[in-house]
């Protein structure tokens, strides 16, 4: 049995190695799971800087081994800590609990994106389960506590692009969507499709506006001789998932209030507070068909939402 001491010197070496860019020293230094390495410590109870160290040395032991090509080990390395690093109230932590925390939540976010080949290591509904935990991080930090840096706003608005486009692939690909599971334990009843798919978009919709709001505040829209490639693909995940909102597979209960209708006047929302309608003019119509220059969202029929395929 060791001494907290002696785990936060086994930390302090493996940072060393990390630092040193020697990831395979790394892995060899740091425990398999800091979490039950500290737990087998004399004193049953961590320290701050303790679990600072657990936290710490767990993102180097999963960074370490991305860098080494084992992209599946550093996503369990990193899941692993996910339930003791809210098993207290977060916002309660030092600086440098929160620094470290937020670097393995975003690196997680980042590998659990199931849009792009690496989110292959991640199952949906674990890779939903990370996102979640980041947006817990993400309430428990928003009076202060969030990591300072010259790219630290970038990463976090990176990995609220994954949750989004995550959710996105999810709901365009027809991926069974598995609800955060409550914890009032009465509440054990089945959930109906219907009730499901309330929930989907609810969780759509609230990432949706978090992440266009850090969008249009940390980046520039483009002018018309430049390009932005994160806006582009923004505009095209907001299209996307309203054609699968409103197509044949969702009906207008599963959508709550206002249904379809609903659907279409919160893009034209989103097309009000951001530069996305102006976009859409320029991607998805043709030039030679001047009649869509206004882009008109929607036709003579309340109920009636453009399709900006021109092909419906």
């Amino acid at each position: 049995m060791q001494s907290q001491d002696a785990l936060q010197a086994t930390v302090c070496l493996g940072w060393l190695h990390y630092v040193l860019e020697e990831p395979g020293l790394a892995i060899a230094r740091l425990p398999k799971d800091l979490v039950a390495a500290a737990a087998q410590t004399q004193t049953t109870t961590p320290t701050g800087w303790t679990r600072v160290c657990i936290v710490k040395g767990t993102f180097l032991k999963g960074s370490s081994q991305e860098k080494t090509g084992a992209v599946e080990e550093s996503v369990t390395s990193f899941s692993s800590i996910l339930p003791w690093l809210f098993s207290k109230p977060i916002a309660n932590e030092s600086p440098q609990f929160h620094m470290w925390t937020e670097h393995l939540l975003v690196r997680l976010c980042h590998l659990s994106d199931q849009s792009v080949e690496i989110g292959e290591y991640t199952d949906p509904t674990d890779a939903l389960q990370a996102f979640r935990f980041w947006g817990k991080y993400w309430e428990a930090t928003a009076k202060g506590g969030r990591t300072e840096g010259t790219n630290a706003a970038k990463y976090r608005r990176l990995a609220w692009k994954a949750y989004y486009d995550t959710l996105s692939c999810i709901l365009c690909h027809t991926i069974p969507y598995e609800p955060e599971s409550s914890t009032d334990p009465s509440s054990e009843k089945p959930v109906v499709l219907s009730q499901t798919r309330l929930l989907q978009r609810a969780e759509l919709k609230k990432v949706e506006a978090i992440y266009e709001s850090l969008l249009l505040k940390e980046t520039n829209f483009p002018k018309a001789s430049e390009t932005n490639t994160e806006m582009e693909q923004w505009t095209d995940a907001v299209m996307r998932n309203w054609r699968c909102l409103c197509g044949p597979s969702w009906t207008d209960a599963d959508l709550g209030a206002g249904g379809k209708e609903a659907v279409g006047r919160g893009v034209l929302d989103v097309g009000r507070s951001s530069p996305v309608v102006y976009h859409i003019a320029h991607v998805y119509t043709d030039p030679l068909q001047s009649r869509h220059k206004n882009f008109p969202l929607y036709s003579n029929s309340p109920t009636s939402v453009y399709c900006p395929c021109l092909t419906c």
